[in-house]
């Protein structure tokens, strides 16, 4: 096998492989609510999302929420 009919392969086979990645990518371009919930279910995010957590918040998260709004 020569130099250019081995590098035509090369070429093909990665054009084959950008087609590919571009229909694939045009393929997945669902509504992001969708994407979310599919990647939820996957994950288990909501059990982590719904479990309570292991630490408190900050001090300083506290203190904003405990104290009156700024007049202004």
């Amino acid at each position: 096998m020569n130099r250019e009919t081995l590098l035509r392969r090369r070429i093909k086979l990665l054009t084959w492989c950008f087609i590919a990645g571009l229909v694939f990518s045009g393929t997945t371009a669902l509504p992001l609510v969708t994407e979310l919930d599919w990647m939820v279910q996957v994950s288990g995010a909501r059990q982590l999302v719904e479990s309570a957590g292991t630490t408190n918040a900050p001090a300083w998260a506290q203190n904003a929420a405990a104290s009156p709004a700024p007049a202004g």
